[in-house]
């Protein structure tokens, strides 16, 4: 190990500087967060009801039902009408479970409390993720851009379904970013938390199992792409990839089956009925009327593009020029921010969309099955705001750019 140079009073007095900053912003960011966790819950008691809280909750007790009796009660299994058994139902069977307990009566304002934890979770860890990649300014501004996303906070409020997906999704992709970042050593209790981030995910919707297929393809090319102080093609690389593709595998397999202990359809037959339903829900039978462009039309009749046009229809104007102009601003960030990562940032927000346009799904009610990859994107425009913010010297510049940025925000 190489002895530090020493420091000057100059350096020194730099150091000091940063230590300053980044100690203001920690600050910043937890003063938002807990401003937001008080919030959410308060604005969400004052949210209707959506059209899937009373099917979902229908079906979390028939749920409950099935474990209470020991697997007697075979309600779960099949549901006709809706198809919910081919959903896992592991945060409406809690939501249930939490208002039979205490034997609350008002239960859709206790889910809707709970939904409203769900999404400000979601927020926490987009703008932890942020913070991992640039620092927590870019975590705070990130925050701040999904909080005042209208969509995403409306669904946060009664959405029982695509708001927890969204918080595995994300949740799980930060903890495979910190997980990158500690090799080439391998930290189990990372590794832990990925599994559980897995198992969260594909129990809410079987479309979780994308997240394996993730973890895969952002491990091998992180590997790819970093300079080691050993060489790939030697023993000390064979054994290292070795032990990572184990750790991989175990995750994987690990998440995967604890997904299932909240479902009973997926119990009856853990191979065949997930993916018997990642096969129906790939593309959903059922077809509601959309208005979209002035139309009414129905949503298994849809343009391929219906899900892209929502999304830059309802998502603010100052998110979508942060995520797209970040490419502008990468000489800014490089230094800080490895280019894989956000390589993998906008994978996490394209690819969805892209397989959802080439599998031709079936899709309505705007973008809220694809919520998903709103997260990711907000990352991407946070940081372009951070290294904005950071390349800017003087302060009357600060104060324009701050300006521009609370407009947009409005």
């Amino acid at each position: 190990i190489r002895r530090p140079p020493r420091s000057t009073p100059s350096n020194s007095s730099a150091a000091s500087d940063v230590y300053k900053r980044q100690s203001f912003f920690r600050l910043i960011f937890l003063a938002t967060a807990i401003a937001m966790a008080v919030a959410m819950p308060l604005l969400s008691r004052q949210a209707g009801f959506s059209g899937d809280e009373d099917k979902h909750y229908n079906q979390a007790e028939k749920v409950y039902n099935y474990y209470a009796t020991w697997g007697e009660d075979k309600s779960a299994l099949s549901d006709p009408a809706f198809k919910l058994n081919y959903y896992g139902q592991s945060f409406d069977l809690f939501t249930y479970t939490f208002n039979k307990i205490f034997s609350i009566d008002k239960i859709y304002e206790t889910n809707h409390i709970f939904i409203s934890l769900a999404g400000f979770l979601t927020i926490l860890f987009s703008g932890l993720l942020a913070s991992l990649l640039m620092g927590y300014r870019a975590g705070m501004i990130t925050m701040v851009l999904m909080f005042f996303t209208p969509r995403f906070l409306g669904h946060s409020f009664n959405n029982p379904l695509d708001i927890p997906f969204a918080l595995g999704y994300v949740f799980t992709i930060f903890q495979v970013f910190r997980f990158l970042k500690k090799l080439p050593h391998f930290s189990i209790p990372i590794a832990i938390w990925i599994t559980l981030g897995i198992a969260w995910t594909i129990s809410i919707r079987i479309g979780g199992l994308l997240l394996i297929p993730y973890i895969f393809l952002f491990a091998g090319l992180y590997v790819i792409f970093h300079k080691w102080e050993f060489k790939l093609f030697s023993r000390e690389g064979y054994l290292f990839i070795r032990k990572g593709f184990i750790f991989l595998v175990i995750m994987s397999l690990s998440g995967y089956f604890l997904s299932l202990l909240p479902w009973p359809y997926g119990l009856q037959h853990p191979i065949k009925n997930p993916f018997e339903a990642l096969r129906l829900m790939s593309n959903i039978s059922v077809a509601i009327r959309v208005l979209f462009n002035g139309d009414i039309i129905w949503s298994n009749n849809l343009p391929w593009y219906y899900i892209s046009m929502n999304i830059l229809y309802t998502v603010p104007v100052i998110t979508l020029l942060g995520f797209f102009l970040n490419p502008a601003v990468y000489r800014i960030y490089q230094k800080h921010s490895r280019t894989i990562f956000m390589f993998f940032l906008y994978f996490s927000v394209i690819f969805p969309l892209a397989y959802v346009v080439y599998k031709n799904s079936n899709v309505y009610g705007g973008w809220r099955h694809l919520l998903f990859v709103f997260q990711p994107m907000a990352v991407i425009s946070g940081i372009t705001f951070d290294s904005i913010a950071g390349f800017l010297k003087s302060k009357y510049l600060k104060y324009v750019f701050t300006l521009v940025f609370l407009a947009g925000l409005v």
